[in-house]
This record gives C-alpha cells, structure tokens and sequence, in this order.
C-alpha cells in the first residue's frame, strides 16, 4: 500500500512533530511513502500556493501509482 503524508509547519491542530514521526515510522518499516511538507502553511490550506502545491502532489501522486 503506497502512503501519501502531507502536512503544513504551521498547523495549530496538529504539530508537525507527528507527521514527521509518522513518515519516520513508516520509512523504518520499508513502507512506500511520500511526504509534502508545506512552509507557513495551516490546516485548512488557505495559502494558495500551498492549496497548488498539493494539488500537483496529488496529481503526481496518483499518475504515477494509479495505472
């Protein structure tokens, strides 16, 4: 099962100390994983640059496991 892990440093409703050791936690079990972490981004995305650099994440994210 391929994994995909996105966060923004700035969220104030989760650290990103959590994803960060999610993604740790994953890659130290060989998991396939993918993490995007978005700066002075919060949890409901509302920089537009980050709601872009998502969206390109996803794309890529799902053309490339989704054939």
């Amino acid at each position: 099962m391929l994994r995909f892990v996105l966060y923004d440093d700035k969220d104030r409703v989760v650290d990103v100390y959590h994803s960060r050791e999610m993604f740790d936690e994953l890659k130290s079990f060989d998991k396939q994983v993918e993490y995007l972490e978005l700066e002075n981004g919060n949890h409901q995305l509302e920089i537009e640059q980050n709601r872009l650099d998502t969206l390109n994440a996803f794309d890529k994210f799902l053309s490339q496991h989704l054939k």
